[in-house]
């Protein structure tokens, strides 16, 4: 459930550019009430500052695939993966008879392994 605070202000009063955070202080159509200005200004699930750093603007959807590798941008914002690059996905690779590894391919350097045997 949103907050009822966000987008609820007047912006016309704002003198502050940044919240207590540093972050933008109008991120949606109006400015929050409170101290915090909420990240996610177009409430899609995906803080805006990442849409703009990874995509380059907020006019995307959580359910759009900007790089066509069958994983919707949410679950490229949850996983860390870069929304560009086609080539960020979940990979398995076959480590020997009983042992398999499985690989998710992060944004450089975070790495996540799991190992399992049969």
């Amino acid at each position: 459930m949103q907050s009822p605070c966000i987008d609820a202000g007047d912006s016309s009063v704002v003198t502050e550019p940044f919240d207590i955070d540093g972050n933008s202080r109008i991120q949606g159509a109006q400015v929050d009430i409170g101290c915090y200005e909420a990240p996610d200004g177009d409430r899609d699930g995906m803080d805006d500052s990442w849409e703009i750093a990874n995509i380059g603007n907020t006019a995307s959807t959580n359910v759009d695939d900007n790089d066509h590798d069958g994983l919707i941008n949410i679950g490229e914002f949850v996983m860390g993966y870069d929304p560009l690059n086609e080539f960020n996905i979940l990979a398995f690779i076959w480590s020997g008879v009983l042992t398999h590894l499985l690989l998710f391919g992060t944004v450089f350097p975070r790495t996540s392994i799991a190992f399992w045997k049969l």
